[in-house]
């Protein structure tokens, strides 16, 4: 029921078209598609913390691995990088996290831990 030509429309619509796929995130991803109480600020808490962990996720991707690993989704994070058998050792008066013996992905948690280290957390 808009007024708009068709290229108008067209142009006003496609900047939503990435949205569903974030939408489907956090579904698939951060079940926000399920309503945890009957409380409505217990249930608005709870949706705000999910965004709160789907930005984190989102710009650890952008900002910590390179661009061929931004289509991940937080299951693939969860089973390839995040969730892995290790043992943190102390050495030297300094803590050491070891990795399993021929870990795939241990190239990718070292560049991802070295981008991380590099980032400046400025006052919000």
């Amino acid at each position: 029921n808009l007024t708009l030509r068709p290229m108008r429309v067209w142009r006003f619509y496609s900047q939503r078209a990435a949205l569903e796929g974030e939408i489907k995130k956090l579904k698939r991803d951060f079940a926000l598609n399920k309503i945890p109480t009957n409380h409505f600020l217990a249930n608005l808490l709870y949706f705000h913390l999910q965004l709160m962990a789907f930005n984190i996720v989102s710009w650890f991707v952008q900002l910590c691995l390179p661009k061929n690993f931004h289509s991940w989704t937080l299951h693939t994070l969860r089973l390839n990088l995040l969730v892995l058998p290790g043992r943190l050792v102390r050495s030297q008066k300094r803590n050491i996290l070891r990795l399993p013996q021929g870990y795939e992905y241990k190239p990718l948690w070292f560049h991802a831990d070295s981008k991380i280290s590099k980032l400046k957390i400025t006052n919000l």
